[in-house]
């Protein structure tokens, strides 16, 4: 998929920069949720490492979106690149990423078009099943065990950095990719079951 200028969004990638942070007091808080805002800047950053957001000075594309907000320039690029929709009304930048809004992002980024089929027993009807089977099928999500997706869940930071990783990665990181790696958060043991993507997304990759 392609933006105006004719620039890859993303892409998949053998080595990637770190894209996230903890915090000042050495925690990463992953079950903190993850905001529509938080997961736009995330996406902007990998397409243009090197570039901060900037507002620019047209008229902003979203109600709730004033051009001096601190993402406004990632929101205005998602909607330019395709990746969200929605302009004229409001985008809800502070309100929690569902997992379904996750996947449907993703999806749209990376111009995915292969399905996978529905195993899920909660997806029948939902209105973005259709791009979240494309993101199962790119090995980004796996669903919970009691065989349900919660597609309108809010996305925690430990889910957010595990749908990147995989999503850079094409899949799962292979264990010399992160098993050097030595965390030092007060809130991620190393036995943790997204302590290898933590890892990857503070450190790279």
């Amino acid at each position: 998929m392609t933006i105006a200028n004719g620039e890859t969004i993303l892409a998949k990638f053998s080595s990637f920069a770190p894209f996230i942070k903890g915090f000042e007091d050495n925690t990463f808080r992953g079950n903190a949720l993850m905001t529509r805002e938080q997961f736009i800047t995330i996406l902007f950053r990998l397409k243009n490492a090197q570039q901060a957001p900037t507002a620019d000075k047209g008229s902003p594309s979203f109600a709730d979106v004033d051009p001096k907000r601190w993402s406004y320039g990632a929101i205005e690029w998602a909607l330019q690149a395709g990746i969200i929709a929605g302009k004229g009304g409001n985008f809800r930048p502070a309100q929690p990423l569902t997992r379904a809004e996750m996947a449907v992002m993703l999806v749209k980024a990376e111009g995915l078009t292969e399905q996978a089929p529905n195993t899920f027993n909660d997806l029948a009807g939902h209105a973005s099943s259709g791009d979240i089977l494309k993101a199962v099928a790119a090995k980004i999500f796996n669903g919970y065990p009691d065989g349900s997706f919660k597609p309108d869940g809010s996305t925690t930071r430990n889910e957010a950095v595990t749908a990147l990783v995989r999503y850079l990665l094409g899949g799962e990181p292979a264990g010399d990719m992160w098993q050097d790696s030595v965390l030092t958060f007060s809130d991620v043991a190393r036995g943790h079951w997204a302590y290898k993507y933590i890892a990857l997304a503070v450190k790279g990759a």
